[in-house]
């Protein structure tokens, strides 16, 4: 599964959820497109309030963001690296065979510290982040789509440590 998922050198995707972000902004649904031959991606950004916008990344102009594109694992920038991440870190906990598909659950729990104080007053601050996964698979072996459920605990007073994530994906295959 990992090769597979390796082997894409552009890949088009979906994800709807109801409490998704991307570059800021709080969405429901998410499109995205990246080609890593030409060294591009790009988005079309649903939001809460059911405008939509397209967000272009082009690595010659956006080095920054082309970075971020090609390295973030989360789903909604780029599903291909969260499912490498969560299925190389985590643990697949059972695979099924419903019907003509597959479905191959897995979950990664982790910790991560940090300080959240300041230079006179530092602290360090644990959050403790699990995911859950279901990848559908075709009966070839090929991802097709699936679901996730993030969650992030730590203090209540530390921005960013608490926070939830759940969607649906469909991989759409090539850009092409």
């Amino acid at each position: 599964m990992l090769i597979k998922l390796g082997s894409y050198t552009s890949i088009c995707w979906e994800v709807n959820g109801t409490s998704l972000s991307v570059l800021g902004i709080q969405a429901k649904r998410i499109r995205g497109c990246l080609n890593h031959s030409n060294g591009s991606a790009v988005y079309w950004i649903e939001d809460v309030n059911g405008r939509r916008f397209p967000y272009r990344v082009n690595s010659t102009m956006d080095e920054i963001e082309w970075s971020i594109v090609t390295h973030t694992v989360w789903p909604e920038l780029n599903i291909v690296n969260f499912l490498w991440w969560v299925l190389e870190n985590g643990n697949v906990t059972s695979v099924e065979r419903i019907g003509n598909h597959y479905e191959l659950h897995a979950s990664l729990e982790y910790e991560e510290e940090s300080n959240a104080g300041t230079i006179e007053d530092p602290y360090f601050v644990r959050i403790s982040e699990r995911w859950n996964v279901t990848l559908i698979l075709d009966e070839n072996g090929e991802p097709v789509g699936g679901h996730f459920v993030g969650r992030a605990r730590g203090n209540s007073n530390v921005v960013g440590a608490n926070w939830f994530r759940e969607g649906n994906f469909t991989i759409l295959g090539e850009w092409k």
